[in-house]
């Protein structure tokens, strides 16, 4: 009896927990497996102010699990503070407002640099941004996302062979929200992105192992995100 009540203590204590900003080590998975190394994550139970680094413009937590920039400000863009490790990496995270998405490639130096994925108005761009605000569009595909859609976004490659692939809603491989690969979102039926878009040649935004969100205007809301890298 004794040990069957310590072990539902134990249970009740994680699920408190299970929603906060997480960092998750995984071994390296052979091919076909789906996963990356280090993971990090974050449904906004509460304030997550000590878990994020605001990089341009201003964030606050809207209450409730939103994480958005703020209404009277420009939009942002914020990193995870905990690196990844990788920039092959993949980002997944829910657009409350329809608006805005991951932030790729940070180097936890705001002025260095950093690709950011938007959707506006049904156009998706890959953008350069730092600590001054928005750079360049460096490209833009056609997809359109409503309120509260999952953004799924790989980036692999380096200079102008670097590729950001998006999925919109995509499903999830062996039952968790991590990409089967870098190219597949998952290895039966997501397996081509919706859009495809190029980077630039500048070395900066070849190296940063730090992911985030973002957007160039004010007042849009996230929730449940995932980063990670392959």
């Amino acid at each position: 009896m004794r040990k069957l009540l310590i072990t539902l203590v134990l249970i009740a204590v994680a699920a408190t927990f299970a929603d906060a900003g997480q960092v998750i080590k995984r071994r390296p998975v052979e091919a076909g497996g789906g996963g990356g190394r280090t993971q990090v994550s974050d449904a906004f139970p509460d304030d997550p102010a000590a878990r994020w680094e605001i990089q341009w413009g201003a964030f606050e937590w809207a209450g409730g699990g939103f994480y958005k920039t703020e209404s009277g400000g420009g939009g942002g863009y914020s990193i995870y503070n905990t690196t990844i490790g990788n920039a092959t990496q993949y980002a997944y995270v829910q657009l409350v407002d329809t608006n805005g998405g991951p932030v790729l490639r940070g180097t936890g130096t705001a002025a260095d640099g950093y690709y950011v994925v938007i959707n506006f108005n049904g156009t998706v761009y890959l953008q350069r941004a730092n600590g001054s605000g928005w750079i360049a569009d460096e490209d833009s595909a056609t997809l359109s996302f409503a309120a509260n859609d999952y953004m799924g976004v790989t980036i692999q490659g380096t200079g102008t062979g670097t590729t950001v692939k998006i999925w919109k809603n995509p499903s999830a491989p062996n039952g968790t929200t991590v990409p089967y690969s870098k190219d597949a979102w998952d290895n039966s039926g997501d397996t081509s992105p919706d859009a495809e878009m190029t980077g630039t040649a500048a070395a900066v935004y070849n190296t940063g192992t730090y992911v985030g969100l973002g957007l160039d205007s004010a007042g849009v809301s996230f929730d449940n995100f995932i980063g990670g890298g392959f």
